[in-house]
């Protein structure tokens, strides 16, 4: 097996762009406090995250003028007297990452269509329709072109030359290294097998399309395949025994970094999530040519961490240390623990702290952490401040609960390059 060697690392998913809840003072007194932050942490950013604007298209047309090209000639309409312009539509830009986002320049950064479009479509129509039937099937809506992404703005229409130009915006802006993950199609688990069959097409042809296409995207640019499939291990298998055929057939002139698995959190259950990921890493790792990296770009829960991590996963995208502040709850763990011992704790490494129990705790967070919010604050004050409904106990809580998973990642990479690995998956997945 051709297997990628690299230490793990956490994918936070951006809050509109930015790493949530820091300020460039927070963030510098987080690194000062959390030197994994370097080596262990990125930033993930989604299609919706205004990640692109629209363009009228008179300044699209003087920006073609500029640049020596014709604008397209504009169209006559029935009974038009008055001789000002007026405009006819708009395109589509990548934003400027050093000037459209509140990124810090040592973080690197991963650009997906979605992290979850199914979870993106649910969302969206919770939101639009408050009193509609909670059961309602979520359709998404593609085509051969692309796909449709919902936003708070309104829906974008998301094809290969507007994706693509999105990824050259950034990507020409970035002091870092732009991880690129591929346009896709995905299909939920209540869609028929032709749906499923057709998303799998779709992605893998607009990765081949990527892959070969003639447009530069930039030195700073690194190309990750999508494989999807839902819970259909077959379906998981047929994509991407396709990207693995076209990156052997084509010379490609995008250079391909690694697979991202999509939509695996949406496993029925423990079982079938650790079956999911064995299989892609098999077949992922299987190919002679190059060694891949893989992603999973969602992980809602600590235990779906660290299991695709021990798996050999390299890159895993979660919101949890955000999830956990605004639910008002701290991980809390032993001064010393080791994966299998993290594994049976379950729920019991979070504190609740809303509980009244707390109300005369003067004790930090968790004994022996020395984030920023324990070695300034005590539990009884970050009750009062929840209580108070303070913005404040969301950020303090949210440097701890970054700074305690980053900890966790630095065990998961020394349990992956320990002796006895095998020993120790073995005895994690079979408990």
């Amino acid at each position: 097996c051709n297997e990628a060697k690299t230490m793990p690392k956490l994918l936070i998913h951006s809050d509109c762009g930015a790493l949530p809840y820091f300020t460039p003072h927070l963030w510098k007194q987080f690194k000062e406090n959390q030197p994994l932050a370097s080596s262990h942490l990125m930033l993930g950013i989604e299609l919706q995250n205004a990640c692109i604007a629209p363009v009228y298209t008179e300044a699209a047309s003087a920006d073609a003028s500029r640049n020596g090209a014709q604008p397209p000639p504009a169209k006559k309409r029935k009974n038009q007297n008055r001789d000002e312009k007026k405009l006819n539509g708009y395109s589509f830009q990548g934003r400027n990452l050093s000037t459209h986002f509140c990124i810090p320049k040592d973080v690197d950064v991963m650009l997906a269509p979605s992290f979850d479009l199914i979870g993106t479509y649910e969302e969206h129509s919770r939101k639009a329709k408050k009193d509609c039937n909670k059961d309602e099937l979520v359709r998404i809506v593609a085509s051969d072109k692309g796909v449709t992404v919902p936003t708070i703005n309104g829906h974008i229409k998301a094809n290969l030359d507007v994706y693509h130009d999105v990824a050259r915006g950034m990507g020409s802006s970035a002091c870092c290294k732009l991880q690129f993950i591929s346009l896709y199609d995905d299909a939920a688990d209540h869609d028929n097998n032709k749906r499923k069959k057709t998303s799998v097409e779709r992605t893998s042809r607009w990765y081949h399309k990527t892959t070969t296409s003639q447009r530069c995207l930039g030195d700073k640019i690194e190309f990750w395949g999508a494989v999807i499939g839902g819970n259909d291990v077959d379906q998981r298998k047929t994509c991407i025994e396709r990207l693995l055929t076209n990156m052997d057939e084509q010379a490609a002139n995008v250079p391909v970094n690694g697979l991202a698995l999509v939509g695996v959190h949406r496993a029925e259950n423990r079982d079938m999530y650790v079956s999911i990921v064995q299989t892609c890493l098999h077949m992922i790792a299987s190919n002679e040519n190059k060694a891949l990296q893989t992603c999973i770009l969602v992980a809602n829960e600590l235990e779906q961490i660290i299991d695709a991590s021990v798996l050999g996963v390299n890159m895993i995208g979660t919101s949890l240390p955000a999830v956990l502040s605004q639910s008002a709850r701290a991980i809390s763990l032993p001064a010393e623990y080791e994966v299998l011992s993290l594994a049976k704790m379950g729920d019991s490494v979070f504190l609740n702290l809303k509980n009244d129990e707390f109300i005369h705790d003067s004790s930090p967070l968790m004994d022996g952490c020395s984030c920023f919010t324990c070695k300034r604050h005590t539990r009884s004050y970050i009750n009062h401040l929840i209580k108070s409904k303070e913005l404040l106990a969301e950020i303090l809580l949210f440097m701890h609960n970054l700074h305690q998973l980053l900890e966790v990642f630095n065990v998961l990479q020394k349990t992956v390059e320990s002796e006895n690995r095998d020993a120790i998956r073995s005895s994690l997945f079979n408990s």
